[in-house]
């Protein structure tokens, strides 16, 4: 941006996210820096080992191993972990949540923490996944996200999805 314009929001704008259909699975090692930014697509970040830092609008949360952290869409947020962390990020786009919103009525907890039991089942599970993610179709890919959401939704329950004003950054 240049100097003297006004900024829209636009800067921090995730467009790949928002692709039809769009769903991946990340995984971050070592001090990984993301820079403020917003997407359509819901994210889900699970730490595997570690700190990992999440800021928000309004707020910075550490996690550690076991933790996870829920973005709905349009929520700006950005992260960085210490640099023996690891964490896991599915992104998932909207259009596809859109039948957890409605079975559920609403969206994940923002902040969730996973007992040790849970997390011997899941991140092994994201692990077996990640490994494997490029010989994944497409609904492979479908079914192993709604899981994970499903599995979160199980051992954390769910929250009245939060009001959105449109076009506003």
């Amino acid at each position: 941006m240049r100097t003297g314009e006004k900024n829209t929001g636009n800067e921090y704008y995730e467009i790949l996210s928002d692709e039809k259909d769009f769903i991946t699975l990340i995984s971050t090692k070592g001090g990984n820096f993301t820079p403020m930014h917003y997407h359509g697509s819901v994210e889900l970040l699970v730490c595997t080992k570690g700190e990992f830092s999440i800021r928000t609008s309004n707020e910075i949360v550490t996690l550690h191993a076991g933790d996870a952290y829920f973005f709905d869409s349009y929520e700006t947020h950005g992260y960085y972990g210490t640099a023996d962390s690891e964490t896991y990020i599915l992104l998932y786009a909207d259009s596809l949540f859109n039948a957890f919103r409605m079975h559920y009525g609403g969206v994940l907890p923002t902040r969730m923490q996973f007992v040790e039991r849970d997390r011997d089942e899941l991140i092994p599970a994201i692990d077996y996944a990640y490994s494997r993610w490029h010989e994944y179709n497409d609904f492979m890919k479908r079914g192993f996200a709604n899981w994970i959401f499903g599995y979160a939704a199980r051992q954390c329950g769910t929250v009245k999805a939060a009001v959105k004003k449109e076009n506003q950054f």
